[in-house]
């Protein structure tokens, strides 16, 4: 057993009870693992099983936006630690590690965050040194939003180089940009969809599809492929079988915990459908949350057994499209439940190592609540998760969306640092409209351009510069 225990802080920036319920300890590879937590005014307490190291992240309020920020490796100790101290020290380790990084990587830095790299450092001794806990805090609280701003700044530069580089070799890039749809578009949503995007990821309900067993209902899906047909977009569809939102059918609950009726159930559905379409549309996502779903009484094995069966049933159909799966909280934040054994990594390295073909990787990066989305992460948080994944050696395909009223700024540029990662297929953003809510909670919608919805000039700027 191994006991973390951490000092807070006399005053914090905001409501400290939302921070302390989700703060977890991450092991290997930043996942995170269960624990037992406790916490009052003064003290967090988390238990894990394992006598080893780790580190403690949880949500933080930066720049007035909530964001992931994480200590460094804690070792177990009697002692408890000062958790702003450690949190500052965290923000200007990975401050520090990502310059190092960059600069033997020789991509060109603006001067200047060499000298706040220095002054941050100063900051942080004078927090160290402070006998004044109050004070120490303060200076902490200090550190964390410099070093989490400079972290940025940094990314955004790498985003510039990479971006620049990619131009210089072929412009426009081949970068797939798009939103997902579940209804059909009025005519002058239409009009201003094609103008921001390339693509677009059509998403079936199959709650909607099939309310009655055998019974099947196409009047959304066929208007929306005949018009992303007509104007010229990229289509995928996808995900045929999701296990995280409200889109199973009813008829179907009585079956949970039967694993071959819920089997020929799904791939009658997903048969189905490949059959209507297969002309129409060559990229599919056949399945999204088994890593992190446990629905229908399917455990991690039986999930994984019924994604290999709908692969084969899918690729009889028709055998020269191209497959795709997704991985939801694809940083792991469902582990802190016991019962869910398998890292997001290991998940995916399961199914391909059964020799499962697929022609790209789906990370869904969205946050919110619920078992699909995930907790908030900033520009340099999703980087690091792309590199997590590239030894599996699959192009990513990415559905995002993040917070946009007020300050979009961190959003779009996880946007455009995605955009600029040549590991990066496509990219879907999650909801076009508060109407498309693809069985599952709203993510931040685009459409109408609005004070609340002022992304959609972005988007379209973005496909006049750098895509097809």
């Amino acid at each position: 057993m191994a006991l973390f225990s951490f000092d807070l802080p006399a005053v914090w920036p905001v409501d400290s009870n939302p921070i302390l319920e989700r703060a977890w300890i991450a092991g290997y590879e930043n996942v995170p693992v269960p624990v037992r937590r406790r916490f009052d005014d003064r003290t967090l307490a988390l238990l894990r099983e394992e006598n080893e190291s780790g580190s403690l992240s949880l949500p933080w309020p930066v720049r007035g936006e909530t964001r992931i920020i994480a200590t460094s490796t804690l070792r177990v100790r009697p002692e408890p630690y000062l958790l702003a101290v450690e949190l500052a020290r965290g923000c200007v380790n990975r401050a520090r590690n990502l310059l190092f990084a960059l600069q033997s990587a020789e991509i060109p830095l603006p001067p200047f965050l060499h000298a706040d790299l220095k002054d941050i450092s100063r900051a942080f001794g004078r927090a160290v040194l402070a006998a004044d806990p109050s004070i120490r805090d303060a200076h902490a609280v200090v550190v964390i939003e410099a070093a989490s701003l400079l972290a940025d700044r940094m990314t955004g530069a790498l985003t510039e180089y990479r971006l620049d580089a990619r131009l210089k070799q072929k412009k426009p890039l081949a970068t797939l940009l798009g939103c997902r749809l579940s209804e059909p578009l009025a005519p002058d949503e239409s009009e201003e969809y094609a103008r921001c995007f390339n693509a677009v990821r059509i998403v079936p309900n199959w709650k909607r599809i099939e309310k009655d067993e055998a019974n099947f209902n196409w009047s959304q899906l066929d208007p929306l492929i005949r018009w992303a047909n007509v104007a010229g977009l990229s289509i995928s569809m996808g995900p045929l079988a999701d296990l995280s939102g409200d889109n199973i059918p009813d008829w179907i609950l009585p079956s949970a915990g039967d694993f071959p009726n819920l089997a020929a159930f799904f791939c009658d559905f997903v048969g189905t459908l490949v059959s209507r379409y297969r002309d129409q549309c060559r990229h599919w996502e056949l399945f999204s949350g088994f890593n992190q779903a446990d629905a229908l009484g399917l455990g991690e094995d039986d999930r994984l057994r019924l994604a290999e069966r709908l692969l084969e049933t899918a690729k009889e159909i028709d055998p020269q499209a191209h497959w795709t799966f997704g991985l939801q909280q694809p940083w792991g934040d469902y582990r802190v439940d016991p019962n869910l054994r398998y890292a997001p990594f290991a998940f995916a390295d399961a199914l391909l190592r059964t020799g499962l073909e697929v022609s790209a990787l789906e990370l869904d990066l969205t946050p919110g609540a619920g078992p699909r989305g995930g907790l908030p992460r900033d520009p340099l948080d999703v980087l690091q998760l792309l590199e997590m994944f590239e030894p599996l050696n699959c192009p990513f395909d990415i559905t995002f969306s993040a917070p946009l009223a007020g300050n979009s700024q961190t959003a779009l540029a996880t946007v455009e640092t995605l955009i600029a990662a040549p590991s990066v297929r496509a990219l879907y953003w999650d909801a076009w409209s508060d109407r498309q809510t693809h069985g599952a909670p709203p993510g931040a919608s685009l459409y109408p351009a609005s004070v609340d919805h002022p992304a959609l000039g972005w988007f379209r700027e973005a496909r006049a510069k750098w895509l097809r």
